[in-house]
């Protein structure tokens, strides 16, 4: 299975996951998890599968805050 990432706000991630539909407004997309993705402006992620939101009710296959270490100098 292939995972998309939408980067949001923490209300949207958990309003979506209550919800089974997303919630809120600009959404970012990517393909890249949470560790490995560009900051794309939102500070909590969801992961739904390939299918996406274009069936209306999602299941959200993982939620959670959007972590990225510091790279040390």
């Amino acid at each position: 299975m292939e995972l998309n990432y939408y980067y949001n706000s923490r209300w949207s991630a958990e309003q979506t996951v209550a919800k089974g539909k997303l919630m809120g407004d600009d959404w970012q997309r990517s393909t890249k998890p949470p560790h490995a993705a560009p900051h794309l402006g939102g500070s909590w992620f969801i992961a739904l599968d390939d299918r996406g939101p274009q069936t209306g009710e999602i299941e959200v296959v993982v939620w959670g805050q959007w972590i990225r270490e510091k790279k040390k100098d």
